[in-house]
């Protein structure tokens, strides 16, 4: 134990790298849903053709 921490010790730091390359198939599910959804939700945004807007003009005499 050269570098002074063990893998299960008190303290030490979550790595999430190492947690993902050990659960690939979760974190390969998660990346897929997450593209899914987010295909899904732009799909369904509310658009219309011809948004309403006021046009904002003054008229000036002299």
């Amino acid at each position: 134990m050269s570098d002074g921490a063990s893998p299960g010790a008190v303290g030490s730091a979550f790595n999430i790298s190492e947690w993902a390359l050990k659960n690939r198939p979760l974190v390969l599910f998660c990346a897929l849903m997450l593209a899914l959804i987010g295909v899904w939700s732009y799909q369904n945004l509310g658009q219309s053709e011809d948004p309403p807007f006021t046009f904002k003009v003054m008229v000036v005499r002299t």
